[in-house]
């Protein structure tokens, strides 16, 4: 026989004998009542998740995140319970109090299965919550790309290098927060839960269910389905993926095959069913339609956190309220000393009392120039100084370089760029500084201020 030594965290995972016949039937229904637990966006890829770890290495993260009290962690450990029928709330196997290494560690050591680590919640000081999102970057990265930190250690009085435990399972983050960075959110599919969305009784009702073992039943059963033809079914599968692609378009490829593969998955789970005699066609039919139309949802939805955390498009949006709030300004470059066209935009403030003509004066530092055509010339240190302080006092940062801030932003056709150069020469006055020119369309984008300027 086969023995595996698993790590304490684990040592739940326990599948029973496979069920068959009616015990079967009964195992796959009650497993599909999880999907009453929750909306459909937030269940059903939770559920077609879990079905996804068993068949082979997952290279995304589940992140379920909502504020305190929305029942994240309960609905976490009944999903887990398909692998480890005792799992409750106040057992799951980790959270991020843990180190990196350990995390790793039981990200490898939970090969095919699911693991959950629960409470991300960057409080504390500036330095604790740093922290704790550089090890939401190295785990989370880590388990997109499917490697781990090596290790340098000594032996016979010489370094050697060792590799690290790469992850073999599926990442189930529960936190009331996300982590930063657009190439990092890619690599997750966020699931929010409000107050309200997770209905209590149903969860106890499962809870029980799923603690005299039918979740896991239904499990055992899925996983002898897959082995009676393992590398046929994994060859078909990443095959059949592809061809899902097209509906679920997204800003970032890796979104796009997650759910290409959650979708995939329901047609292998549909199978399964189908031949275990749980489900009839029209049952099937039906259940896709949900499916499809909640994985679209969460398409959409992972958009706008790509978005959210797209540093260019942040670097603007900072840089307006940089100018809004009085910190900066920009300086007339038609005309020196007057107020540029929409002044109220370009961190100017109206200091007359309402009754007579607007009288412009500019607050803060002055960080460029507006010019009439509508373009902004921006002193590249200086305003890149002042949104990264801005961004500090929320408690965030811009990450990237300078240089990678005006990489994408002229890749979007938003800064002019000369002869390889982000910085050109405009004339402004009598001199020709180097500046970042940001067309009119940049500024465009910014949004017209609609409130009365501050007095």
């Amino acid at each position: 026989g086969i023995e595996v030594q698993l790590p304490s965290a684990l040592r739940e995972y326990i599948l029973p004998e496979p069920p068959t016949g009616e015990a079967l039937k009964a195992a796959i229904l009650s497993s599909m009542k999880f999907l009453e637990v929750a909306p459909d966006a937030v269940a059903i890829p939770l559920w077609l998740s879990t079905f996804r770890a068993a068949l082979d290495v997952t290279r995304f993260t589940v992140f379920l995140y909502g504020e305190t009290g929305t029942r994240k962690s309960g609905l976490a450990a009944l999903l887990l319970q398909h692998f480890a029928s005792q799992m409750h709330r106040n057992n799951l196997p980790a959270n991020w109090s843990s180190t990196a290494n350990s995390l790793e560690m039981l990200l490898s050591s939970a090969k095919d299965t699911a693991l959950v680590i629960d409470d991300f919640n960057p409080t504390g000081s500036a330095n604790d919550a740093h922290r704790l999102h550089a090890k939401a970057e190295r785990v989370l990265r880590g388990q997109a790309n499917g490697q781990a930190r090596g290790r340098l250690a000594s032996q016979n009085d010489m370094w050697v290098q060792r590799s690290g435990t790469p992850p073999r399972g599926l990442c189930i983050v529960t936190g009331e927060d996300v982590p930063k960075g657009h190439s990092l959110r890619a690599r997750n599919l966020f699931l929010e839960i409000a107050k309200g969305d997770v209905k209590d009784a149903i969860l106890k009702r499962e809870s029980r269910s799923a603690l005299d073992g039918q979740y896991i039943s239904a499990m055992a059963g899925f996983i002898r389905f897959l082995a009676g033809d393992l590398v046929q079914k994994r060859a078909d599968f990443k095959q059949r993926a592809v061809t899902y692609a097209d509906s679920f378009p997204s800003s970032h490829g890796r979104t796009t095959d997650a759910l290409s593969e959650l979708r995939t998955t329901f047609d292998l789970w549909a199978e399964f069913a189908a031949s275990a005699g749980a489900t009839s066609a029209s049952e099937i039919q039906a259940l896709e339609t949900r499916v499809e139309q909640a994985l679209k949802v969460v398409a959409r939805i992972q958009n706008k956190h790509q978005t959210a955390a797209d540093e260019p498009q942040r670097f603007l949006e900072l840089l307006q309220g940089v100018l809004s709030s009085g910190v900066a300004y920009l300086k007339n470059a038609d005309v020196q000393g007057k107020p540029p066209e929409h002044p109220e935009q370009c961190g100017w403030f109206d200091k007359s009392d309402g009754q007579t003509s607007p009288q412009w004066f500019p607050q803060g530092k002055a960080i460029g120039w507006a010019s009439k055509d509508g373009s902004w010339y921006l002193e590249a240190d200086s305003a890149f100084g002042e949104v990264q302080r801005l961004a500090t006092t929320q408690g965030d940062s811009i990450s990237k370089s300078t240089a990678s801030i005006w990489r994408g932003l002229a890749e979007r056709g938003l800064i002019a760029k000369e002869n390889g150069q982000y910085t050109v020469k405009r004339t402004i006055g009598s001199g020709r500084p180097r500046v970042i020119h940001l067309l009119p369309e940049a500024v465009n984008n910014l949004g017209n201020v609609t409130e009365e300027a501050p007095k």
